[in-house]
């Protein structure tokens, strides 16, 4: 049920993703994505097994739930939300759009939670809640650097951010 669950999210997921008006050049999200999922997965291997402050469940179906969250699910919202971000420059659609998107990650990891896929031990909401602030500020800069990489590369001039 859980893996489901979160298969239908990862789908709606990368659905918005790809129907987006305006995106960044695919090299630019790929090394975004690539960069995501590399501080991504540091972030939650310090704090499931170095910190103890998360504990991810050892029933396969759910572990593989998380592993679909983290990786396909959590990483699509961010590349979203950078899509939009630099795709408009009213500064209230990229408010709106990176509160929707804190939003969204908190639910879901509010669901996470409650279908035992992990469960905090020695960490709170409020803190998971910072953590994803940090990791959108930190995402909109590693696609800023991703965007600086990738201009000089050669595209089919398709895109218009």
């Amino acid at each position: 049920m859980e893996l489901i669950i979160m298969c239908v999210i990862a789908w709606f997921t990368v659905a918005i993703f790809i129907f987006l008006p305006y995106k960044m050049s695919v090299a630019a999200n790929i090394l975004t994505y690539l960069m995501i999922a590399v501080v991504d997965i540091n972030k939650i291997s310090f704090l499931a097994y170095h910190y103890q402050c998360i504990k991810i469940s050892s029933d396969t179906i759910r572990f593989i739930s998380f592993i679909v969250y983290r990786d396909i699910i959590f990483s699509f919202l961010l590349l979203i939300l950078v899509n939009i971000w630099f795709a408009y420059d009213h500064k209230w659609i990229r408010f709106l759009s990176a509160v929707s998107i804190l939003g969204t990650i908190s639910i879901l990891r509010a669901v996470l939670s409650s279908l035992s896929i992990f469960t905090y031990e020695h960490w709170s909401y409020i803190q998971e809640l910072i953590m994803d602030v940090v990791m959108l500020f930190l995402t909109v800069l590693i696609a800023y650097v991703s965007r600086k990489i990738t201009k000089g590369m050669k595209t089919s001039g398709k895109h218009l951010v």
